[in-house]
């Protein structure tokens, strides 16, 4: 969801490749995909992203446009609402 979010907004995602990112961004085109251990791997990513205002830019309106077309709140939305009420109720506590 955070990653979506950020693409949805037009930031620029870096996420770990333990996550489902690569099913969302092309690494090194719409985002970066690094490795949650390699710290200057993460650290090149954030200074790229930071210093890459043409990256950035293109990405923007091709992540919005990604988002836009996959994500539609009638299928997606009540898929979401209903992990969040299964993750609530699993940890009811009896009075």
């Amino acid at each position: 969801t955070t990653l979506l979010e950020a693409m949805g907004v037009g930031a620029f995602p870096i996420v770990a490749n333990t996550t489902c990112g690569g099913e969302w961004i092309r690494d090194g085109v719409d985002g970066f995909i690094v490795d949650p251990h390699d710290t200057r791997g993460l650290a090149a990513a954030i200074t790229r992203t930071a210093s890459d205002d043409a990256l950035v830019d293109a990405a923007a309106i091709r992540n919005r446009d990604e988002v836009g077309s996959r994500w539609d709140p009638a299928i997606n939305g009540r898929t979401a609402l209903a992990h969040y009420a299964e993750m609530l109720t699993a940890h009811e506590v009896a009075p």
